[in-house]
């Protein structure tokens, strides 16, 4: 990826990457028109552990590569997955800024992950060097992100965005459990994503 962009970043776990993310990142593309939107897979987060991570850290960075493959303006970054310890976001931010020098930096974040913003490692160290950018994760969400940011986040209000777009109600465990189940997967992650998964008899 070239410095000096307007970058959106969207993390996650991506244990898989499936079309809730895809849809997210897309709309972020449509309605705000970064120059790059980074697909970057959690290394180890202090909020959530990922089973067998050792052995799915390959594999979770592989899904996302595939699934970046028909946006020119997706890029994929493995700056967490090299982190060998608990990932913080800050942290990641600051890496990430001295790696690329980016004319500005957006973090989208989906309902949940807001509504627990300030419980995060130096959370206002954060709004010191990018913008959020809030989407719901359910239907009707909406409300609840705008109560959050005016009544908890006044002062950083102009750094926040919240977009009311579609949403795609699909999780990562739903897919695990599909599969594990002996389900089909296809109409909830890219193509290429559900043959990876079928071809490496993940989730099983």
């Amino acid at each position: 990826m070239e410095k000096g962009l307007n970058t959106v970043i969207l993390g996650g776990t991506f244990n898989p990457i499936h079309n809730g993310h895809i849809h997210a990142a897309r709309e972020v593309l449509s309605r705000l028109s970064p120059d790059a939107l980074v697909l970057m897979p959690a290394g180890i987060p202090p909020h959530k552990r990922v089973e067998n991570e050792a052995e799915l850290r390959r594999h979770r960075y592989e899904m996302t590569r595939l699934a970046a493959m028909d946006e020119p303006r997706f890029f994929v970054s493995d700056i967490e997955l090299k982190n060998e310890g608990v990932s913080y976001t800050v942290d990641t931010l600051h890496t990430f800024m001295k790696l690329y020098e980016p004319k500005s930096i957006s973090l989208i974040l989906g309902t949940d992950m807001f509504l627990s913003f300030e419980k995060w490692k130096s959370y206002d160290k954060i709004f010191d060097i990018c913008s959020l950018i809030v989407l719901p994760r359910f239907k009707g969400g909406i409300s609840e992100i705008e109560k959050k940011r005016d009544r908890d986040f006044q002062k950083w209000r102009d750094r926040i965005t919240v977009i009311d777009a579609e949403v795609i109600e699909v999780s990562s465990t739903m897919i695990r459990e599909t599969v594990r189940e002996g389900g089909r997967i296809d109409e909830y992650v890219p193509r290429r994503v559900a043959q990876y998964i079928y071809e490496n008899g993940l989730y099983r």
